[in-house]
């Protein structure tokens, strides 16, 4: 085998592993569906934001705890930003305006060190002048969700370690 392939595949088996890590830090809870649907949330989108803000905080943790560390997240309640448009053509869309219609999440959480509780609690995320922080609307998903779960993060768990990504 070439040395450059040899790299190559420890370094894809070293990223694999950390994945793992970060989900393994981590747990993410969400009650039925049913529960954050309604006129903010359609049933067609909950799947697809279930989905990139799991990741998200998985991600975080990977980040910002430490090895022993280990966080359950119940979340509580869900409103993306913007508000729902219904469209029979075109399907429903996103609508922001920066008005009442900001980026909204409430969770539990659970934080254990060596398997006992060190932090916990109830926190609910909001950010009024979401549409401030140009930076935020880039192509990713929820840009303005996963900023907030970002700077929870950072601000209940402190700085991400050295040589964290």
């Amino acid at each position: 085998m070439f040395p450059s392939m040899t790299r190559s595949l420890v370094l894809g088996a070293c990223i694999i592993c950390s994945a793992a890590q970060a989900g393994e830090r981590v747990q993410v809870n969400w009650a039925p569906a049913e529960h954050y649907l309604g006129p903010q949330l359609s049933p067609e989108e909950f799947p697809r934001a279930q989905r990139i803000l799991t990741a998200e905080m998985e991600a975080l943790g990977g980040q910002y705890l430490q090895g022993d560390e280990h966080l359950t997240i119940e979340v509580v309640d869900l409103q993306l930003a913007g508000h729902l448009a219904r469209s029979g053509v075109r399907g429903d869309y996103r609508v922001l305006d920066g008005r009442v219609d900001w980026p909204r999440l409430t969770l539990r959480f659970d934080l254990r060190r060596s398997g006992k509780t060190v932090a916990a609690g109830e926190k609910s995320l909001a950010e009024l002048d979401y549409l401030r922080f140009p930076e935020s609307s880039s192509s990713e998903p929820l840009p303005y969700e996963r900023r907030l779960l970002e700077k929870w993060f950072k601000a209940q768990f402190g700085p991400a370690p050295e040589g964290a990504n």
